[in-house]
């Protein structure tokens, strides 16, 4: 069943009661440029996704193994996507479970903590081993 727009509140249940969520499948300039919060939304949650392809997001997950892509502003496309996972549930289980590791490795807040910290503790560092060469 397709919902709709969703209000904030909402929204947590609905992923959770769904089979299957659908990211963004706009070709605007700056659709293409972001992975939209959607995409990490239904990622934390655990829920199979479907979402246009581009190259933000292939940087960021793997078609097939976090996900399922499919051409942007191609209906025939998503409906091939969905029909996929409709004929293999166990791959959009699987795709649940990796795309939730993917989001908890890299995107969650403590993941990206730890990179900031990481990058700080570098900054710190050489700023030490500068002042300490004058």
């Amino acid at each position: 069943v397709f919902t709709g727009w969703v209000d904030k509140q909402s929204l947590p249940r609905k992923i959770a009661e769904a089979d299957v969520c659908l990211g963004v499948f706009g070709a605007t300039p700056q659709s293409m440029m972001t992975v939209q919060n959607k995409i990490y939304e239904v990622l934390a949650m655990g829920r199979p996704l479907i979402t246009g392809e581009s190259p933000t997001v292939r940087k960021a997950m793997i078609h097939g193994q976090h996900l399922l892509l499919c051409q942007r502003a191609n209906p025939h496309a998503l409906a091939e996507a969905v029909l996929v996972l409709r004929a293999d549930p166990a791959l959009g289980r699987r795709l649940a479970d990796r795309g939730h590791s993917r989001f908890q490795e890299r995107f969650a807040t403590t993941a990206i903590g730890r990179v900031m910290r990481e990058h700080l503790t570098e900054v710190q560092v050489n700023d030490t081993l500068e002042m300490e060469n004058k």
